[in-house]
């Protein structure tokens, strides 16, 4: 925790209630958006197709619906037919697998067959059907987003009982719990830290540094529970070693992590989760799953950076650094991009995780020979990508782009009979070098750009169309190739490098270890 005078705090708080002045919306913008939602709801309630078709509500969630926390012109629309979840006959009889699919199924028929064509007919422009968890409408009307979701209308106890139906139904829930924990006039702080987590390009799932970022309903919590943007900046880096627990919505549910340290937490509930955020909807979920630990580092080291020397200039909003003019420290010949554009329909989050798998998979394979000696040293990636246009760009960095042809393939230990037979067997010109039985070998790539152009034509991804392979040194980039190497230059290569190789040297030091007699 850092702690502040009293004259610095209110240095900051007032740099802070600056910047609340510029994102509130203004009264225009919520008089648009609020005559937008209820006529785009009397034209659902008025076109029901099934009198058993039991529709119990339909709100505006998220930050432009009930609770108010949106950032000034920031107009999307995420509307919410809440169905009663007696539409599903013998709902507590069917399995999730058979319900997830009878659910996914039901919601494409209603709004190919009702939805879509009612909204043509009412004005709305260009309502298609897109794909999350299930399908749901997108639409523009007065050239304001909309995205029209079912979800079911489960209560508390069902909710704390069985989980939810579809992962949306969980929105109307923390809606109700943000209203009655958050005060109007904490919607400002709400807003700010949302700004200032998007600014830091560490934002929801179009995150530019990690998979995903922080997201709006974490913002409403970390207000909630810190009261203020300055407050939770001073506590921000006690997230990674504490569990935040918050009031629960449903006042049976006791903390049941509440005698265990994080280390069991995680190894025990959340093995793949960094930061751990329970949600106080339903605490079998956590809300930090989200949130990539790159994203956590970023934020972490410009709100102490902030803390230290406080100034207007930080809540400024800059792009992306381009690789060709950003100040880092490494030479620009160490970038290299991979560049796609789809060819077919996907939601983008499809999108991202494959080629964050194959990211993985890239980086395993560029590392280390088949034999673990090292080929490319110190591979890291990181993605960034236009969702409206489709475009996609992997940007990539190795230390060492340029290796020698040979390298030493460091066998057994002198002492080890038996593997020491099997080794000089295969490779009967090796020799005893420090205490090991080794030989030379010859590499199949000595230059990085070489095995990148090789391991992307064996991995390709359907519907994704490689346009560009590239580095930074081209005479000519895309300025999102240029961006995604800037921001793998400036938003994780300095937070990650030297970590990756500490883990490195001790996986290396391991394999020698196991190999010995």
């Amino acid at each position: 925790m850092t702690m502040l005078s009293l004259e610095i705090r209110n240095q900051i708080q007032s740099m802070i209630n600056l910047k609340k002045a510029e994102l509130n919306p203004t009264s225009q913008e919520r008089k648009k958006l609020a005559s937008i939602v209820d006529y785009v709801s009397t034209v659902i309630f008025n076109s029901v197709p099934q009198k058993n078709l039991k529709i119990n509500f339909i709100t505006p969630q998220g930050s432009t619906g009930l609770k108010d926390t949106a950032l000034r012109n920031s107009s999307d629309i995420d509307l919410f037919i809440g169905l009663d979840p007696s539409i599903l006959p013998d709902l507590k009889q069917k399995s999730k697998s058979y319900l997830r699919n009878k659910i996914r199924e039901l919601f494409k028929d209603m709004i190919i067959s009702w939805l879509i064509p009612v909204f043509n007919n009412a004005g709305l422009q260009n309502p298609v059907m897109k794909y999350a968890e299930h399908p749901y409408v997108s639409a523009i009307y007065q050239n304001v987003k909309l995205d029209i979701v079912f979800c079911f209308d489960i209560s508390d106890e069902f909710l704390f009982q069985r989980g939810p139906l579809t992962a949306v139904d969980r929105s109307p829930h923390h809606t109700r719990y943000v209203l009655e924990h958050l005060l109007d006039e904490q919607k400002d702080e709400v807003r700010v830290l949302k700004y200032l987590f998007q600014k830091l390009h560490c934002y929801g799932d179009k995150s530019a540094v990690g998979r995903s970022g922080f997201i709006g309903y974490l913002a409403e919590l970390f207000i909630i529970k810190y009261k203020t943007v300055l407050n939770f900046m001073e506590h921000f880096e006690d997230l990674e070693n504490i569990i935040l627990f918050l009031s629960p919505k449903n006042p049976n549910v006791v903390n049941p992590y509440a005698n265990l340290n994080i280390k069991q937490i995680r190894k025990q509930y959340f093995p793949n989760d960094f930061l751990i955020i329970i949600d106080p909807t339903d605490f079998h979920r956590n809300v930090g799953s989200s949130v990539s630990i790159r994203a956590y580092r970023v934020v972490k080291h410009a709100f102490k950076s902030f803390l230290e020397q406080p100034s207007m200039e930080f809540f400024k909003f800059k792009p992306l650094p381009d690789i060709r003019n950003c100040h880092q420290s490494f030479p620009i010949s160490n970038f290299f991009y991979l560049e796609w554009q789809t060819t077919d329909y996907a939601h983008y989050t499809k999108f991202r995780d494959k080629i964050y798998s194959l990211l993985e998979k890239l980086i395993k394979q560029a590392e280390n020979e088949l034999t673990l000696e090292a080929r490319f040293e110190d591979v890291i990636g990181e993605l960034i990508f236009d969702a409206n246009q489709g475009d996609y760009v992997l940007a990539l960095f190795t230390s060492t782009p340029e290796i020698s042809k040979e390298y030493l393939r460091i066998g057994p230990e002198i002492e080890a009979e038996e593997h020491v037979a099997r080794f000089r067997e295969k490779h009967p010109k090796s020799y005893i070098e420090n205490g090991y039985w080794v030989t030379k070998k010859t590499r199949k790539f000595t230059h990085f750009e070489d095995f990148l152009n090789w391991f992307q034509s064996k991995n390709k991804i359907k519907y994704l169309s490689l346009i560009k392979m590239g580095k930074a040194t081209d005479n000519e980039i895309s300025p999102l190739a240029a961006q995604s190497m800037g921001n793998l230059a400036v938003n994780v290569l300095p937070f990650e490098l030297d970590e990756k190789r500490k883990e490195k040297k001790k996986i290396r030091q391991n394999y020698r270890h196991n190999y010995k007699k």
